[in-house]
């Protein structure tokens, strides 16, 4: 099995390509250049296909791929969620359901919702994932026994029930 398979249909949003690539023998945790595990390049699909990505990444989770996997920089598949905010939205409302940590930092010492500051495409969907992210911190935060600190967060900040719905 050429490991590269699973990368390349990861990266071009072929979830049959995917499913194929994983029945020959591909590890879900394998990583390609920079680091980017299957689960990163999925995310990436987000740009210009939602629904693919978000197929794509159920395949690899289903498939025991890591959550919360590093790329070379240590960015986490909600770090790319962050940076693709228009769409990684789609994703990203997946990995948070599924238990991906929004507390982890990347290399530059960044948690995805401070990705989506930095990276601002003044849209409702990277508004919603910055307040998605902000309310999982929280409630790990509380469920550690860390008292919540909700100066952070945006009026907003209880997302409606249907914000957390897939489709």
């Amino acid at each position: 099995m050429e490991p590269q398979l699973l990368l390349d249909a990861c990266e071009r949003g072929d979830a049959c390509g995917v499913q194929a690539a994983l029945l020959q023998g591909a590890k879900p945790g394998m990583s390609g250049t920079l680091g980017c595990a299957p689960l990163h390049l999925a995310v990436t699909v987000s740009g210009w296909d939602p629904p693919a990505s978000v197929k794509i990444a159920s395949i690899l989770i289903n498939a025991r791929a890591c959550i919360d996997a590093r790329d070379g920089r240590s960015n986490t598949p909600l770090h790319y969620c962050a940076m693709y905010s228009q769409g990684g939205v789609w994703p990203g409302r997946l990995l948070l359901a599924l238990g991906a940590d929004p507390m982890l930092c990347n290399g530059d010492g960044q948690k995805p919702s401070d990705v989506v500051v930095l990276n601002p495409v003044g849209c409702k969907a990277a508004d919603d994932f910055y307040v998605m992210c902000k309310c999982r911190e929280s409630q790990i935060l509380e469920e550690a026994g860390v008292a919540r600190h909700t100066r952070h967060l945006p009026a907003r900040a209880a997302p409606s029930t249907n914000l957390w719905r897939l489709y």
